[in-house]
Order: structure tokens, then C-alpha cells, then sequence
């Protein structure tokens, strides 16, 4: 009786995407990237999984972690190049889902509050969560002792790594280009839809076609042809808060999207 009354809560359960994406006027390619938008500097194969795991709970805020993720990893690898003190630091995922909330308010002409409800309830799209931090940047902070610094770091732009042109590339394809962004000091901003079990192991199960959608963020490849990728439930699960896509199903995730133009200032007001 149980199990039938799973399959009818799945059946009938309101569509809940944590987040899901489209095409949108930045969908620039790969081949558009100049070198000088790029960091140069690869993380050490040790640092894929430096960065800390965090807890989403039951909220719809997978994009703004994952994005939180992206920043950390780019300013990670933005101070080894340039000898900088502050490699490990923090980004404050709240600032950038009201970031989030604002944009979408405004682009729908909503009230706040209740575009804020709806967000809620649904989550978010990728290539907004990539236009917010266009727009508003993202602040981080380093603390000297018994000094706090505040900084603001900056993007030029977003382009995929998964598409060549208007084609979508294959999985091999894609595994490739990601490869050369890591080497650059870039994750990739990513997503998929997942069914049930949610991972066989530690590896999603990402499907094309399923009841929720999720965001995430990968910051490197593995020897046995997967994508490292922290998530944002916590260290309690999987590997250590850690999971695993597999290099064949890359191409039946959303777009992989890398930030460029990355610049940071010292906030002195």
C-alpha cells in the first residue's frame, strides 16, 4: 500500500524545479572566448575538491550555491597566479539569490514579494543567476588579523563550453572543452534533470526527462572519466558532501556555461 501511495504522490506532485534553463541573447560558444578573459592558471589536481561544502536545505537555491562555488573556485585560482593571500574565501549565497529575486522581479514586472514566493516554490533559471552576477557582482571578504577587507569581484561575460555554433556538441566533445577551462582556472555552471535514485553511488542519475531539475557546478575531471561536483546538502552525504557525473551523460545536461573577465577591487568605503 505504501509503495502505491509514493507512485501517486510522484504521479500528481506539483512540477518543483530547483532549477532549469533555456537559451538566452549571451548564449555565446566556446570559440568566442579571448585568451585574455581567461585567469591562465590551472587549480593542482588536489584543490578539485577544496571547496566548502555547504547546506542548502530544503530550499530552491541551488543556483545561487552553485554560483557561490564558481566564484570561490575562479577567485581561488585568480589568487595562486597572482600570489595573492586570500585563496580561500566566501561568498555570501543570500546577496546572491535576492540578486536573483530582483532581476527576475523586474524582468516580469512583479512585486517583490512575490516573485520572491514563486522562487520559493519553483527555484531558478540558469541564465539568470549568470545575468545577476553580470549585473551585481558578488562580495567577498578576507580577514589580516584582527582586520575584516571587503571585496567586490566582477564579470565581463558567460559563454558554453557545450555548443559549437547552434550545434550542441557530443559528450566527448564537451569533456574536451571542459578539460581546457579547468586548465584556465574555470569550473563550469551547469545543471540536469535527475531521477529516482538520485545517484547510484556518488555518480548522479542524470536524466533527460524528470520531475526535478538542479544546479550545480564542476571543478574538474577525474582519471575514470567523470566531473567532479560539490554540492550544496551538506558533508553528511555522498563523498564528503561530493558527487560525480559521468563524462558520457555531459551532453544531457543543461548548457555548461564558464564566467570570464574576472576583476577584483579592494571596497574601501
Amino acid at each position: 500500500m505504501k509503495r502505491i501511495l509514493d507512485w501517486l504522490y510522484e504521479l500528481f506532485q506539483p512540477r518543483r524545479l530547483g532549477a532549469d534553463w533555456q537559451d538566452d541573447e549571451r548564449d555565446y560558444t566556446f570559440e568566442q572566448i579571448k585568451e585574455e578573459e581567461m585567469i591562465g592558471s590551472p587549480l593542482p589536481k588536489s584543490t578539485q575538491k577544496f571547496v566548502r561544502i555547504k547546506d542548502q536545505k530544503r530550499t530552491m537555491r541551488c543556483t545561487a550555491y552553485a554560483m557561490s562555488y564558481v566564484v570561490e573556485v575562479m577567485l581561488m585560482a585568480h589568487a595562486i597566479k597572482n600570489k595573492k593571500g586570500w585563496s580561500r574565501v566566501y561568498i555570501d549565497e543570500d546577496q546572491l539569490w535576492e540578486n536573483q529575486i530582483l532581476r527576475n522581479a523586474k524582468r516580469e514586472n512583479k512585486p517583490y514579494d512575490e516573485m520572491k514566493r514563486s522562487m520559493e516554490k519553483r527555484g531558478d533559471w540558469l541564465h539568470n543567476a549568470l545575468g545577476s552576477i553580470l549585473d551585481n557582482g558578488a562580495y567577498f571578504y578576507r580577514q589580516i588579523g584582527a582586520t575584516k577587507k571587503k571585496y567586490h569581484v566582477t564579470f565581463g561575460g558567460y559563454y558554453r563550453v557545450d555548443k559549437d555554433g547552434t550545434r550542441k556538441l557530443s559528450s566527448l566533445e564537451i569533456m574536451k572543452n571542459c578539460k581546457k577551462v579547468y586548465e584556465k582556472g574555470h569550473p563550469t555552471y551547469s545543471g540536469q534533470r535527475m531521477k529516482k535514485p538520485w545517484f547510484i553511488g556518488w555518480i548522479i542519475n542524470v536524466a533527460k526527462n524528470a520531475m526535478g531539475g538542479h544546479c550545480n557546478v564542476t571543478t574538474g575531471p577525474t582519471d575514470e572519466n567523470l566531473v567532479v561536483v560539490p554540492q550544496s546538502w551538506g558533508k553528511k552525504i555522498l563523498d564528503a558532501g561530493y558527487s560525480y557525473i559521468h563524462g558520457s551523460k555531459l551532453n544531457l545536461m543543461f548548457g555548461h556555461y564558464v564566467l570570464t573577465g574576472m576583476k577584483v577591487r579592494e571596497v574601501t568605503d
